[in-house]
């Protein structure tokens, strides 16, 4: 039961970085390849913790369509 509750929470809280990467694109603040910067500040990551999650993103739009992250609107 606990892996099912962490599980869980991971997928949370990569879903509200998602969110927040695909606010942040749609504000045009930043060019996205500089939004680590962003993710860092926002959510108090380390730079590599942050590189790591808008990697995962980007790869994310490879995905087939139904996969691929809700862009927020």
């Amino acid at each position: 039961m606990m892996a099912d509750n962490t599980q869980v929470l991971e997928d949370a809280v990569r879903m509200t970085h998602y969110r927040f990467l695909v606010l942040l694109r749609n504000s045009g603040a930043t060019n996205m390849y500089g939004a680590g910067q962003y993710l860092e500040e926002a959510y108090d990551l380390s730079r590599e913790e942050a590189r790591k999650i808008l990697v995962a993103w980007m790869k994310s739009f490879d995905l087939p369509q139904a996969e691929q992250p809700d862009d927020g609107r």
